[in-house]
């Protein structure tokens, strides 16, 4: 795919086996969570756009799952999940390869993994303030600590979006 939502064919993703088996764990909860797989036209073209957008990616599973709230989300083990509320709103193929195209960037990147690991420590951060016993302060820092990976969480899609429209 040629344009900013397409990776180089060089750059394959290497799925560990720890990922595929975190991916293969979490699709059925995540899929009863949201109302199991979506059948029909709607799935097959999900699935048929995201294996174009994920050809020089390797082995993804692409879902469209049961949900009318507008979103897309990727775990690790390339599980990449449209929900049909972002479906009903996508108006072209190039939208939804563009979706697509940013889950799989998240894989890429993996995110989910940086962020459980950063995860892990500002909780250790806030026990260490919290023992201080100042109530004050362990509130302040968990509230500066939520800020702070709100604000990350939204940087990182556009600025990995941009940089890969000006490398391409």
């Amino acid at each position: 795919m040629a344009g900013c939502g397409g990776a180089d064919t060089d750059e394959v993703i290497r799925i560990s086996d720890a990922d595929r088996a975190y991916g293969e764990e979490a699709h059925p909860q995540l899929l009863a969570e949201f109302g199991g797989a979506y059948a029909g036209d709607g799935a097959r073209y999900v699935r048929a756009v995201g294996k174009r957008v994920a050809d020089a990616a390797g082995q993804c599973t692409f879902t469209l799952v049961n949900s009318d709230v507008v979103n897309a989300f990727a775990v690790p083990g390339c599980y990449i999940y449209v929900t049909r509320g972002l479906l009903a709103i996508v108006t072209s193929e190039a939208e939804l390869a563009s979706v697509l195209g940013h889950e799989l960037g998240h894989i890429t990147a993996r995110h989910a993994q940086r962020q459980q690991q950063r995860s892990i420590w500002r909780t250790l951060g806030v026990i260490a303030v919290s023992a201080t016993g100042s109530e004050r302060l362990t509130r302040l820092t968990s509230i500066k600590t939520h800020v702070q990976r709100s604000r990350s969480s939204a940087r990182r899609p556009i600025a990995l979006s941009s940089q890969r429209c000006r490398s391409s």
